[in-house]
């Protein structure tokens, strides 16, 4: 699968990639997908499930990003690993469809998210979580 995200600013690439794009290298390693950019555009290439999952942490860290804080290995691994990744999304009404299967943490995953009116974890994958502290605290 071939997927693209449109970046707005140079600045915003500058950021995701990272010093010697090493915030790239780790969201490649980490999903088995290949990221290049060009003309604004990020392309992700790789299996459907893997490059969907990358999609949703890139526009985690491009929120991070946009709010002006410094992408760190700790905030892109939250990120990657789930950890805190909706915390305090108090516009989020119900859990997406998300694969969860090689999610080892889920630690604050969905801290303050007070707009959650509906909840379906039929599909949510647990067997590999072993950090699951504060997942719907405040909600």
């Amino acid at each position: 699968m071939e997927l693209l995200i449109d970046i707005e600013r140079v600045e915003q690439l500058v950021d995701l990639f990272g010093n010697l794009d090493e915030n790239i290298k780790r969201l490649e390693n980490k999903y088995n997908i290949s990221i290049t950019s060009h003309s604004g555009q990020l392309k992700l290439i790789g299996e459907t499930v893997n490059v969907t999952n990358a999609s949703r942490a890139i526009k985690c860290l491009l929120e991070i990003i946009n709010k002006g804080e410094t992408l760190t290995a700790q905030n892109i691994d939250y990120v990657i690993n789930m950890g805190s990744m909706f915390n305090n999304c108090r516009s989020l009404l119900e859990i997406p469809p998300i694969n969860s299967s090689k999610v080892e943490d889920m630690n604050n995953m969905f801290y303050g998210c007070s707009g959650l009116t509906f909840l379906n974890l039929s599909g949510f994958d647990t067997s590999n979580v072993n950090r699951m502290e504060g997942l719907f605290s405040g909600c």
